[in-house]
């Protein structure tokens, strides 16, 4: 029992000898932009600079100075933010695991300019509640290469004088089609030419071409088709198989009072000739039958050029 008592009052003395180590306060400031190694920052982006203060936890008060605003030429800052913690670390501030407590500002910048920008070095103050005193400490600089903008590539020079060059090329293909165009366009029939009607001028073709070899009564009754035909279609009849033409012939000069006289008289030399094959079945010499033709021509208002040119489709001769 003696021996218990004089060993704990041994280890008391020894304790009381040993001297007690006072708290130290150790801060540090890093500051430094967040980026990936290969990541390109280029003008109007936004990159983030942070700034960490960080200490010891100590049983005094650390109180960090007013933010002294960053000189950065070359950025504009977005936006800042502040973010505190209290984590427990092991490193080279503490030397084991001891509660750590830090501050970030954050800052969020956006560069104006090519080349290298720069954060200038600085000094964070803060109060040490160890000593009472205001201490500082300095923040080294950092700097960030800074690219040009992206430019689209609908936007780029050379994508551009591509584009305008494939423009001129095809502008002029298509001024060459045009003129190809119209020197392969037959001239304009003068204003008081008579206007064509294509079927029309393909069955007087095909009638000129049977004139001289024709049986002359079938060749006056296709001539009155084609006569009852055109006669329907400017009447608007779109059923013109029970039409006759004298009906369709005194409709249609009755509806047209300011018909040349010269026309009104080829009419009615068409009316006797159609009468006289349809009753009378008189036989009529080559000749005539071409008079017959200019006499179609002049009636169905059909351009002499139509009618001496273009071949014959749909009429098979006798």
């Amino acid at each position: 029992m003696l021996s218990c008592l004089l060993a704990v009052l041994l280890t008391g003395m020894a304790q009381a000898l040993v001297p007690r180590s006072e708290p130290v306060l150790r801060l540090q400031a890093d500051g430094a932009f967040e980026t990936a190694p290969d990541q390109t920052v280029r003008v109007g982006d936004t990159v983030v600079y942070r700034l960490r203060v960080s200490w010891n936890d100590i049983p005094a008060a650390v109180r960090l100075g007013p933010r002294t605003a960053l000189e950065a030429p070359g950025f504009s800052v977005a936006s800042t933010a502040v973010v505190h913690a209290r984590t427990s670390r092991s490193g080279s501030l503490t030397g084991g695991d001891e509660p750590v407590v830090r501050t970030d500002y954050i800052y969020r910048l956006v560069p104006r300019e090519t080349g290298i920008a720069r954060v200038s070095p600085f000094v964070v103050r803060y109060h040490n509640g160890l000593t009472g005193r205001d201490e500082e400490i300095s923040v080294p600089g950092a700097s960030l290469t800074v690219s040009p903008p992206f430019v689209p590539l609908h936007r780029r020079t050379p994508v551009l004088i591509l584009l305008g060059a494939a423009a001129l090329l095809v502008l002029a293909v298509a001024m060459i089609l045009i003129v190809r165009t119209r020197r392969a366009a037959p001239p304009p029939l003068p204003a008081d030419a008579p206007r064509s009607d294509a079927p029309e001028a393909a069955a007087l073709t095909a009638l000129r071409a049977r004139c001289d070899a024709a049986d002359s009564r079938l060749w006056m009754a296709e001539a009155e088709r084609v006569c009852i035909a055109w006669l329907c279609r400017k009447l608007g009849v779109t059923h013109p198989d029970h039409v006759r033409f004298e009906a369709a012939l005194d409709r249609y000069l009755e509806r047209n009072p300011a018909l040349s006289l010269a026309a009104r008289n080829s009419w009615t030399t068409l009316r006797e000739l159609f009468h006289e094959n349809r009753y009378a079945r008189v036989r009529h010499e080559p000749h005539e039958l071409h008079e017959t033709c200019r006499l179609l021509k002049t009636c169905l208002l059909i351009d002499p050029r139509d009618a001496e040119n273009r071949p014959s489709k749909g009429v098979n001769p006798s």
